[in-house]
């Protein structure tokens, strides 16, 4: 007689056959995609290793160079890598954020900085400074000027603050990718995780937290009509505020107010200094390796009226309109070339496919709960769009033709698009950030390499250099 626990051993084995192999990888709609690794039908362990090892921009796409525009990363993943079929597809067509980005959010001086450390001939570390220059002029946005931060100035918080911030970065993966084996490790007493990463989360927190603080106090202050300080209102934090107070009188089950501003104004903090600090490294070691072009912007940036002069002239005081900066051509060139082959963010966006089943990139209707993601390292790097596209090339930019604009502009993806695209798109690039930082500096100083060892981008989500440094000098300007 056959034995109970052999029916019900070869059941649970034909079960897992069934569920985990045949049915992904014959029977799936995703079976008709091809496979970027041999074992990406039934397995997602190869994707993840390569997240881990931060090898996951390239690795993609090379697939897409083998395979097309749509490759199989996982039982339930796939990449995209074309406009018309996938990234509007996919970003303009309301598909969800997969739950990876909710893992990973929880939670005033530079021309004379500058000029002094040009005058004692001093090595910057430009990611650092320009980590402190985005960090100030998002905190001045978001809290008023003279309410947020002064890391250009004060070394000591700055320096504290960015070795928590960044000693959290190894260990990403885990809330993103694993988060279910970060609690269970946490559990048995071996967390992945170790209790530093949390003590750093503490340090950052506290840090917005007292911003946010100084705010409050700012705005009862101008209410009361007893200023007498060079601050400005804290508009975003201030309208932030109100409307998450009427949310929570609506559902007091949201927690307290105060802490659900700290949190969202944490996310931009931190996405907004980071991003722009690491796209102006970038910008800036590639102005420095080519001085003839440095020497172009220098000239097309001193037709600016008034001219961006450090010290500033009694006649020639306040700064030209941010219109004015944002239309010089060979400055935009310069950002774009930057963004593109520098992309901070150019790994996969994750969403999820709703239902009913939709089609991505010549695909068959793909169920709900797909996870699908498009890359801008792929995007970017489409040799039909961007002839050379290993080379950084700002000349590409300067008067193509309308056709070949629109088409650049298609394939263009560093902030992402549809309506979750970076909602700080136009403050880092058009408005004032990046482009006045970088009027400013190449209106008064030219810049030198010293030391750009290990300049090469990690091939992780946010991607700067290896070494996480760039050591230049700057050299005044003497006409």
């Amino acid at each position: 007689m056959i034995s109970l626990f052999l029916i019900v051993g070869v059941y649970a084995v034909f079960y897992v056959l069934w569920v985990y192999i045949i049915l992904p990888t014959f029977l799936s709609p995703l079976s008709k995609i091809p496979n970027a690794h041999f074992t990406s039908s039934f397995n997602p362990f190869w994707i993840l290793w390569k997240r881990y090892r931060e090898q996951e921009n390239t690795t993609i796409h090379a697939a897409h160079e083998k395979y097309g525009k749509i490759v199989r990363l996982g039982p339930n993943e796939v990449s995209v890598a074309s406009v018309d079929d996938g990234i509007r597809t996919v970003y303009g067509g309301g598909f969800d954020k997969w739950p990876w980005y909710p893992n990973q959010f929880d939670n005033y001086g530079l021309l004379p900085l500058v000029d002094s450390l040009s005058k004692k001939r001093e090595v910057v570390d430009v990611l650092e400074l320009n980590f402190s220059s985005t960090m100030d002029f998002v905190n001045a946005f978001i809290f008023g000027l003279g309410n947020g931060s002064n890391f250009l100035q004060d070394a000591q918080t700055r320096r504290h603050w960015l070795r928590a911030y960044w000693s959290r970065r190894p260990f990403r993966f885990w809330d993103g990718e694993l988060p279910l084996a970060k609690t269970i490790s946490k559990r048995l007493g071996f967390p992945v995780v170790p209790s530093r990463v949390g003590d750093a989360t503490s340090v950052i927190q506290d840090w917005t937290l007292e911003r946010c603080k100084v705010a409050t106090n700012w705005t009862q202050t101008i209410t009361q009509g007893s200023t007498g300080e060079a601050r400005t209102p804290a508009i975003v934090f201030d309208q932030l505020t109100a409307a998450v107070k009427t949310t929570t009188a609506d559902d007091p089950s949201l927690g307290p107010p105060e802490l659900q501003v700290a949190s969202e104004l944490l996310d931009h903090l931190a996405a907004g200094h980071e991003t722009s600090g690491i796209t102006l490294t970038y910008l800036f070691w590639e102005l420095s390796r080519n001085p003839s072009l440095q020497a172009s912007l220098y000239d097309e940036l001193r037709t600016l009226i008034p001219c961006i002069g450090f010290p500033p002239q009694a006649s020639n005081s306040g700064l030209p309109p941010s219109r004015a900066i944002d239309n010089l051509p060979l400055l935009h060139a310069v950002l774009m070339e930057t963004l593109r082959i520098h992309a901070v963010i150019p790994g996969p966006q994750p969403r999820m496919t709703p239902f009913p089943p939709v089609s991505v990139a010549g695909s068959p209707p793909l169920d709900p709960g797909v996870r699908v993601s498009a890359q801008a390292y792929s995007l970017h790097r489409n040799a039909d769009i961007f002839p050379d596209p290993e080379v950084w090339n700002p000349a590409r930019w300067l008067d193509p033709s309308d056709e070949k604009k629109a088409e650049m502009g298609r394939w263009f993806w560093a902030f992402g698009s549809g309506g979750r695209k970076c909602i700080g798109s136009n403050l880092a690039m058009q408005e004032v950030e990046m482009k006045l930082i970088t009027a400013a500096i190449f209106s008064n100083f030219t810049t030198h390499i010293v030391d750009d060892r290990g300049i090469e981008q990690v091939d992780a989500y946010t991607a700067g250099p290896k070494n996480h440094r760039l050591m230049l000098r700057f050299e005044r300007k003497t006409t």
